[in-house]
């Protein structure tokens, strides 16, 4: 019997991945080859995704060590089948999916190339050597707060960021955009718990992120441009508050695209998506960091969104893990693009506590300019102080004609959305606590359908 053709796919509980499952079955009639990489994760969240589950979309599921991946490559030729491609369809799956490609030898491979997507310091140090014109700021590894000091002082930067070098999602990031004292610096680097850090030279201006597609002869699509709303809470300069759009016709659209192309050739990225992060400030843009990835927090349907339907981000980057053939045209619908602004607006908290009573979602949903959530708040969900993307409590999708509409927009949807004014009643109490209930039966028998073998 033919070995069945089938695909990689790391730790698929998540809205992305299933998509990627549906499309590579639709059009290639590939089934996936899961495998997971925590049994913890997969309790909480595996529970939520019964497509993990369908035969239809899944040839089998294993489980496996990131460290000794040579075992999950073992496993699967010992079972026979035939691995056409590897999906990294999040951030952490990026580095091991460049692994897997080699291991299987597919022409997608570029094992050298997504492993520094995964090193901040290498992929600038490598941007810097390919296109010396590009400006990219300085950075450098630390161990610790002193040394962080000593870097910033002898390169003569006015301010500083410390990050994690494999960070994402804005997690443990901390700006000290003028001269920061010697405390300041340990004070910060005592809450992380890390080894060491990367110290990078503080950038001013707006912030920014550029979407796209690159093929497989290094041509460069960008999708979009949209402007980060940012502000300070929790200790954290830069927590993010929403986005906006940044019309197509724009010289500031030109301006983040042609930097951003600059930047995704000079990596050597091929047949990959990428969400790439770039402050501009009087001198112009500058590179935050790059993912080879679709752009998270469920923003990436909102491209297709903004050109009308046409564009399906999801469609084109399944293609490219598949195939090194040409897509064929990129429907890109620039008129409907700029018909409107779409504006994402951020929920945040300053507590920690678990949502017992809600009131305002209905009313955000009357609203003229709501399109839809990409993240909803529930009751009984549990809420952390928001430092990073993971805390964020929502995230509604807004359109509108004119910035100060929808700059208004956002203050009613913050003065709508209230939970925990009041005390629960017993109904909602006892509604409440029964949902939790479940959600623990649910993910007890996830627990007992995690892989147990390499199987």
């Amino acid at each position: 019997m033919a070995r069945e053709d089938t695909y990689l796919i790391q730790d698929p509980y998540h809205p992305y991945a299933v998509r990627m499952m549906s499309i590579l079955r639709e059009r290639f009639g590939w089934r996936a080859l899961t495998y997971y990489t925590d049994p913890g994760h997969y309790e909480m969240d595996a529970y939520r995704f019964p497509e993990l589950l369908d035969p239809e979309l899944v040839a089998a599921s294993y489980r496996a060590d990131l460290a000794d991946l040579d075992r999950l490559v073992a496993a699967v030729r010992r079972d026979g089948y035939t691995v056409r491609a590897v999906v990294p369809y999040k951030e952490p799956s990026v580095e091991p999916s460049g692994r897997l490609a080699e291991a299987f030898g597919l022409s997608w491979s570029q094992p050298q190339v997504l492993a520094r997507f995964r090193n901040k310091g290498a992929l600038k140090a490598h941007l810097r050597a390919v296109d010396p014109s590009l400006r990219v700021n300085g950075s450098q590894i630390v161990s610790s707060p002193a040394q962080a000091a000593s870097v910033r002082a002898s390169e003569g930067w006015s301010g500083i960021v410390l990050k994690p070098n494999d960070g994402f999602g804005n997690m443990d990031v901390g700006i000290f955009s003028q001269d920061p004292s010697a405390r300041d610096l340990e004070s910060w680097w005592q809450t992380g718990g890390h080894d060491e850090l990367l110290a990078e030279e503080y950038v001013g201006g707006e912030e920014f992120h550029c979407d796209g597609q690159v093929d497989t002869a290094g041509n460069i699509t960008v999708f979009e441009v949209a402007r980060y709303r940012r502000g300070a809470l929790n200790g954290r300069l830069n927590v993010e508050m929403g986005s906006i759009l940044v019309p197509h016709h724009s010289g500031l659209f030109a301006d983040i695209a042609d930097y951003t192309t600059r930047v995704v050739a000079a990596s050597g990225l091929r047949r990959s998506p990428f969400h790439c992060e770039v402050k501009v400030d009087e001198l112009g843009p500058c590179l935050i960091e790059c993912g080879a990835r679709l752009v998270g927090q469920m923003t990436a349907p909102v491209i297709g969104f903004a050109h009308a339907g046409a564009l399906d981000p999801f469609a084109i980057a399944a293609h490219y893990y598949a195939t090194d053939e040409a897509y064929g045209p990129i429907p890109l619908d620039w008129q409907a693009y700029d018909s409107r602004l779409l504006m994402q607006v951020c929920g945040v908290t300053t507590t920690t506590e678990r949502v017992r009573t809600l009131e305002g979602t209905a009313e955000v949903e009357q609203l003229p300019q709501f399109v839809r959530w990409l993240k909803r708040i529930e009751v009984g969900q549990r809420l952390h102080a928001t430092t990073d993307m993971f805390g964020m409590t929502y995230v509604a999708l807004l359109q509108g004609q004119d910035l100060a509409e929808l700059d208004r927009t956002d203050r009613s949807v913050r003065e709508m959305i209230r939970w925990n004014t009041r005390r629960p009643t017993l109904s909602e109490s006892l509604g409440w606590t029964g949902q939790l209930v479940t959600r623990r039966l649910q993910q007890m028998s996830s627990r007992r359908e995690y892989p147990r073998e390499h199987r």
